[in-house]
């Protein structure tokens, strides 16, 4: 779905709007897509250990305001000798680790194949050299005179959840949203990067669980087909890891009261964009109706915004919520795989031709004919990315377009976009199937898009083989 809520206070209002400020704590392959809906407004710094991926993405970088430092990030020193007498003390039940990713399939995998992930992916096949600094977020933030960081994601393969204690005073007086992976398993060590840790770090700073994204791994005594076109997860197998969204839950009326952080009117408006950005727009919605007397813009039209196609494009939040107030069923999937207003496809036909796709080089993705014309398609792994557009040709009036394809793996949006390829609009997102799918999107000679754009979904990389694209004349 279109980041319409976003595109409005960063691009329409960006002028509004104060800085937003990322830490991204393992940042190899650089600060995710996501975080381009802040447009000027992002001022970022991405963490990474390994000296020749920071060097690389500090030469790639044209962002103004995204930073990239090599370092490793953690406990500050008195943390680290405070964690030594900690682990000392434990009986060797409470050190035992059942270490699921190590038996797993994708660990086996590796080893046959003799193959490094982090060398391969991320340092260009070089040999890895790591950077002998240590910092903690909290001390790094005091040495730059950085008072505030909005929001902190961590992915370090092991050591989160000490990235989050040497982060203790950021977390308690000024960030609004977290991004940790974490494990499902681990020692009984406060300093484990367990879930059970995570959520008890963040849940006694006030920060509440939305989100989870779990991936699971087969073990090797009987692996199981990968989720993606890399040796990483499984599509079956047991829970190991997961992608953990720790917001603050600012539209409770009791939060300011209770933990003492102020929910002001730009503070909201982050918290807003996070939310749509995470795929979270009904949350989004309850704050903007929480706080309605903070925001300085009409509260129906922020909702508007918000509005899924689940009824068909253009509804309205008042139209949506009489449609379930009205009959709650409606939303049931049997009553969604009949919508009266799809278009119907009929009239003269023009098959675009594939031929005039283009894929850039900075999307990162790949694009190879099949035999009987079409594309197979494979994106880059970032979640939302840029993969593939289609110029349209010049509209007479009132048209619809026809995409053919077949989701092969993760997820693919379908969607219009401007001649900049800065807004997207009628995005339907395709999961694999058994079968082809056709996505119909009506477009019409008012319209201010140009191309067809066909990008990552929330899961990454993806792959589809699209077979035709036909414009329908009504």
């Amino acid at each position: 779905m279109p980041k319409r809520l976003s595109a409005f206070f960063y691009g329409e209002k960006a002028s509004d709007r104060e800085p937003v400020t990322l830490f991204d704590v393992g940042c190899s392959g650089g600060i995710d897509e996501e975080w381009e809906i802040f447009g000027l407004s992002l001022h970022a710094i991405g963490f990474d250990p390994l000296e020749t991926e920071i060097e690389r993405l500090t030469r790639a970088e044209r962002r103004l305001h995204v930073h990239y430092e090599a370092a490793f990030v953690g406990l500050s020193s008195a943390q680290q000798k405070e964690r030594e007498r900690s682990e000392a003390a434990l009986s060797e039940a409470d050190r035992f680790y059942t270490n699921v990713y190590d038996r797993s399939s994708t660990r086996k995998a590796l080893e046959i194949l003799s193959y490094d992930y982090i060398k391969e992916q991320f340092n260009s096949g070089a040999s890895k050299t790591y950077s002998s600094r240590h910092i903690s977020l909290d001390e790094f933030a005091k040495e730059r005179s950085i008072t505030s960081v909005d929001f902190l994601k961590t992915d370090t393969d092991g050591h989160d959840a000490e990235v989050l204690i040497g982060a203790e005073a950021l977390l308690e007086s000024a960030v609004i949203g977290t991004k940790i992976e974490c494990s499902f398993s681990g020692s009984k060590s406060p300093y484990a990067r367990s879930f059970a840790n995570v959520d008890r770090i963040m849940t006694q700073r006030g920060f509440y669980l939305f989100d989870l994204k779990p991936y699971t791994y087969t073990r090797a005594a009987l692996p199981g087909p990968f989720r993606y076109e890399i040796l990483a997860p499984t599509t079956c197998g047991s829970p190991d890891m997961a992608d953990a969204l720790y917001l603050r839950d600012l539209a409770h009326p009791d939060y300011e009261r209770i933990f003492g952080f102020s929910a002001t009117p730009e503070r909201i408006i982050k918290a807003l964009c996070i939310l749509e950005s995470f795929g979270l727009q009904d949350c989004a919605a309850e704050l903007i109706l929480s706080r309605a007397d903070r925001l300085p813009y009409p509260t129906e039209h922020l909702l508007d915004l918000l509005v899924p196609d689940t009824f068909g494009a253009g509804i309205s939040y008042k139209e949506y919520m009489r449609r379930f107030m009205a009959d709650p069923k409606a939303l049931f999937p049997s009553r969604l795989g009949n919508r009266p207003d799809l278009p119907i496809v009929m009239g003269a036909a023009r098959e675009l031709s594939l031929a005039h796709a283009v894929s850039y080089p900075q999307w990162g993705a790949t694009a190879k004919a099949t035999a009987d014309g079409g594309l197979l398609l494979t994106t880059n792994a970032h979640t939302w990315g840029y993969a593939l557009a289609l110029p349209l040709p010049e509209r007479e009036g009132t048209e619809t377009l026809a995409i053919e394809l077949e989701v092969i793996g993760g997820q693919i949006g379908v969607s219009l976009a401007d001649p900049a390829y800065t807004q997207l609009a009628a995005e339907t997102l395709v999961s694999p199937a058994r079968k082809k799918s056709t996505v119909l999107i009506p477009v019409s000679a008012a319209d201010a898009t140009a191309a067809l754009m066909i990008r990552n979904g929330p899961e990454a990389p993806s792959r589809a083989i699209i077979s035709r694209v036909t414009l329908f004349t009504s």
